[in-house]
């Protein structure tokens, strides 16, 4: 028995002598990569790289050469033998690359003095470790995919290690910016897809297309949702057993087509005329919800494929969580806050989706988050909602939401570029200090104009904030500020503080660009002004009008802002349209 003891006693001290060797191995010692008395060092790949990893060592030979002027070749681990020089070890290369992540999803650590890991858990996430290791350590700055800021220094170090693994482990942005632009996504730490690992023909509101009305409505009406007395192709009946089957089959077919797909979306289409037939009607009055026959329903499909997620919404009439059914563990809800005022943070000025969201965390369901961030009625009007993604991120993070896709315009909008990156930023990690994103932007996106475009968008808040009862809404207007925060005086000080961002970047012609782009939303709020109003700012001011167009031509092609809003206006078409009414006024009438 005492031997017994002493061998078990024996074991554990082994064990955690292994283990203290272990950390010793991987914890971090001071490394110097460039300047003086620093060796040459050779970035090494696994013998067979992943693509994703060798562009991450490539990447990193580029911008090392650019911050240190010296070049870091690029080599694989068997070459080792052969090059005997100092490693920084890319991805699965690192000899420990199992210790390195088995904890945290993206590591920098250098464990001597000669040698420096950069691993991620997947060959994405170590193409965007090397770009946590270029801001991190080399100052870099990637703003946006044609801006970025990339210091020369004469020395470079590697004092601490960086280990991290995001709280979201999907986080999407829904900007152009990163959808065109892979390596920039990747730059940013966000997805490259709207939906990405989705069946690309069932991503959300899918309920049309598993049982198409243009096929079934007129012999099976029975398939549709009872709404107002009668059978309707708006939804489909959830307690319908051939809909079940019919459904099941076309999801079984869709992730057959799409074998490398992970999740499917089973979810009623976008309105709000569901089945209310007696047994639909029975199951959503017991669970409190209409979400009941939903995920009900949903459930009965997940539980044939549990290798895969099912995902549905909770959105609009099914945002209420159901009081007593719980979504299976490979459910995806999606709760959408498309209702909410954008004034204020969610949880100051839309309680109810606040509610919506603890109820879900209650469930155990894994939470999508679909929110929105720009006005889908007029995406160039100001809107001054910066102030809310933080604590909405924030809030979302804290109710276990683990997948957010925050639905920016996609196409160029207001403050496009800023906008696009504190989203990015803010999904990456919801504890970062809001002021230095903004103002870290602001310094290198616009230079010496950062200051006058600051006091633009800080005042712009501030106004918004003045009028306690307004509805910042997605689908609003910016008429509705015109006798506030958008005011003919507040657009006259705007306009100034942008005269005077222009010429302090006039010599810059990117600056200048940029500058000018911030400058649309302005823009486009007093040519709506214009149209509405007499006086100084009317349309009929037409050196005015004419100054303020042609400058709202010229940014939007440079930003190549195509849409006016979501219904699909052209920029152009809206252009045209404009000047014909300023000629209209120069006409002389009987």
């Amino acid at each position: 028995m005492q031997t017994g003891i002493r061998i078990g006693f024996l074991a554990t001290m082994i064990l955690a002598l292994c283990l203290q060797l272990q950390a010793q191995q991987l914890s971090s010692t001071k490394l110097m990569l460039a300047g003086r008395g620093a060796r040459t060092f050779l970035i090494k790949t696994a013998p067979a790289p992943d693509s994703l990893e060798l562009l991450a060592a490539q990447e990193l030979s580029k911008y090392l050469k650019q911050i240190t002027g010296h070049s870091f070749a690029v080599g694989k681990v068997n070459l080792e033998a052969a090059i005997k020089l100092p490693a920084i070890y890319v991805g699965k290369a690192s000899p420990n690359y199992r210790e390195l992540i088995a904890e945290y999803d993206y590591n920098i650590v250098a464990t001597d003095a000669e040698s420096l890991h950069i691993t991620g858990r997947t060959p994405q996430q170590t193409l965007e470790a090397v770009y946590i290791f270029l801001e991190h350590y080399a100052d870099c700055h990637f703003l946006s995919p044609t801006a970025e800021v990339v210091p020369m220094r004469a020395g470079l170090v590697v004092d601490k290690p960086y280990r991290y693994t995001p709280i979201a482990y999907t986080r999407t942005v829904h900007s152009k910016l990163f959808f065109n632009n892979p390596l920039y996504a990747a730059k940013r730490h966000v997805s490259q897809q709207s939906f990405p690992g989705f069946v690309p023909i069932a991503a959300v509101h899918t309920f049309h297309r598993l049982i198409p009305a243009a096929t079934w409505l007129q012999s099976n009406p029975e398939f549709y949702a009872w709404v107002n007395g009668r059978r309707q192709p708006t939804q489909l009946c959830l307690s319908n057993d051939t809909v079940y089957n019919m459904v099941l089959d076309s999801v079984r077919a869709w992730f057959g087509r799409y074998p490398e797909a992970a999740v499917l979306s089973v979810s009623q289409d976008d309105n709000t005329a569901y089945c209310t037939c007696p047994r639909c009607a029975a199951t959503d009055a017991h669970e409190g919800s209409p979400a009941g026959s939903m995920i009900n329903f949903v459930n009965r499909i997940a539980v044939n494929f549990p290798n895969k997620t099912i995902s549905t919404l909770a959105y609009q009439y099914t945002r209420r969580a159901p009081k007593h059914t719980r979504p299976a563990k490979n459910v995806l809800v999606t709760l959408c806050s498309i209702e909410c005022d954008r004034s204020g943070p969610i949880a100051e000025k839309c309680t109810d989706f606040e509610r919506d969201l603890k109820e879900w965390k209650q469930t155990g369901a894994t939470v999508k988050i679909w929110d929105y961030t720009t006005q889908f009625t007029n995406f160039l009007a100001p809107f001054p909602n910066l102030h809310t993604l933080q604590p909405n991120v924030q809030l979302f993070v804290e109710n276990n939401a683990r997948w957010l896709f925050e639905q920016h315009s996609n196409n160029p909008s207001e403050l496009f570029e800023l906008r696009s990156y504190l989203l990015a930023q803010l999904v990456w990690n919801p504890y970062a200090s809001f002021d230095s994103l903004y103002r870290g932007f602001t310094k290198n996106y616009y230079g010496k104009a950062a200051t006058f475009v600051e006091r633009y968008i800080d005042t712009v808040h501030a106004a918004l904030q003045e009028n306690k009862k307004f509805f910042l809404f997605l689908y609003g207007d910016p008429s509705q500020g015109f006798d506030s925060w958008l005011s003919a005086a507040r657009l006259k000080q705007y306009g100034q503080w942008f005269d005077a961002a222009e010429k302090a970047v006039q010599a810059d012609a990117d600056k200048l660009n940029r500058v000018r782009a911030a400058r649309i939303g302005v823009d486009y709020a007093l040519l709506e002004y214009c149209r509405r109003s007499g006086g100084e700012y009317s349309f009929t001011n037409t050196a005015l009008v004419n100054t303020v167009l042609n400058r709202f031509e010229q940014s939007t092609s440079w930003l190549q802002a195509l849409l006016i809003n979501e219904m699909g206006l052209k920029t152009s078409d809206y252009i045209a349209a404009y000047r014909r009414l300023v000629a209209n006024t120069a006409t002389t009438n009987l």
